[in-house]
């Protein structure tokens, strides 16, 4: 499962960043990426990728899934395809084939077609979410899975555990600009729900302890 999780993780952050990154950002966030995951790919980082229909799901996936061995016609619609590493896709035709934690990739489609957040980059700062529109509080934004086996630095979970996908993407906030929360789902899933409404293209972050030794901002300015 720890080496899925991480599969998934890349995979899902590179497509984000193909969405929302504009073009001339993208090779400095793989570069940022790849301090934490350094075999992420930059394959197809140069081709922009469109926003899955809402509410795509199973379906939307098993047509977008690529990887770097499967056959590509002329002519495909390369912003509609998700590209992930070939360790996680089984033998057979697209639509039998197995997806290897596909529940995993799931929260990623979820986050995209929701449409509500997009990913954002900044140098200094790396990684964040922004709202793409209004958000009403209490609207559950992005969903997480925590490896209780693995101690990353970056997104440490109490008392255990590392938190991957599109959900370790909030940074922290103070609590004046704190506009989101993580809730428990089960062992394994988490998730990431609004505690107050939020404006179009306001920033979304939890408040979270931060790594030791980690002298971070919030948004404000406020030392953290």
């Amino acid at each position: 499962m720890q080496l899925e999780s991480v599969a998934v993780h890349t995979a899902g952050l590179a497509h984000s960043i193909r969405l929302d990154v504009p073009e001339d950002m993208r090779e400095r966030a793989l570069e940022h990426a790849r301090i934490r995951f350094p075999r992420m790919t930059g394959a197809h980082l140069d081709e922009t990728a469109a926003l899955p229909p809402e509410n795509a799901g199973r379906a939307w996936l098993r047509t977008a899934v690529r990887t770097h061995k499967d056959y590509q016609r002329r002519g495909d619609d390369v912003a509609g395809l998700f590209y992930v590493p070939h360790s996680l896709v089984g033998l057979g035709s697209r639509a039998e084939r197995t997806i290897e934690a596909e529940w995993m990739l799931l929260q990623w489609v979820g986050a995209w077609s929701g449409g509500r957040v997009a990913v954002t980059f900044d140098d200094a700062v790396g990684f964040g979410v922004r709202a793409r529109r209004a958000i009403r509080k209490g609207t559950v934004l992005l969903a997480g899975v925590v490896e209780a086996d693995i101690d990353d630095p970056v997104c440490l979970v109490h008392p255990c555990g590392s938190l991957f996908g599109p959900a370790s993407l909030l940074n922290a906030a103070c609590t004046e600009c704190v506009n989101a929360a993580f809730e428990q789902v089960s062992a394994l899933e988490w998730r990431a729900v609004a505690t107050r409404s939020i404006a179009e293209n306001e920033p979304v972050c939890a408040a979270y302890e931060l790594p030791a030794g980690d002298a971070g901002r919030c948004a404000c300015g406020t030392c953290l």
